[in-house]
């Protein structure tokens, strides 16, 4: 009701597993880089990629992916309907100031 979303950060690594996802509300699963770099590593993983991005739907729940740096990436990913993406093909990571001109200017917005 307070329009606060919750992100769960690192699936795939740690305590980001699959239990604590079906036991919590998460609007967004961020999927860790090292699934996505695994994937351009072994072509076995793509169709599992694809299902797992795409499972995460059947819960209602969204999927990002980190560490996206290439434009072959970004394709895969939309192509396996993660359409949330993070990483250097968008932007290094920026001070809170510089995040909000350059999201601002990328709007049609632009600061000085």
């Amino acid at each position: 009701a307070q329009g606060v979303r919750f992100y769960l950060d690192d699936f795939g690594t740690g305590y980001s597993n699959l239990s604590t996802l079906l036991e919590l509300p998460f609007d967004v699963v961020k999927l860790d880089k090292s699934i996505l770099w695994s994937v351009t590593e072994d072509e076995r993983l793509v169709e599992f990629f694809a299902l797992l991005a795409s499972g995460f739907g059947v819960l209602g729940t969204q999927a990002l992916s980190e560490g996206v740096e290439t434009p072959e990436q970004r394709a895969f990913l939309g192509r396996c309907g993660c359409d949330l993406m993070q990483g250097y093909l968008f932007s290094r990571p920026l001070p809170p100031e510089e995040a909000a001109a350059a999201i601002a200017a990328s709007e049609g917005h632009g600061e000085e």
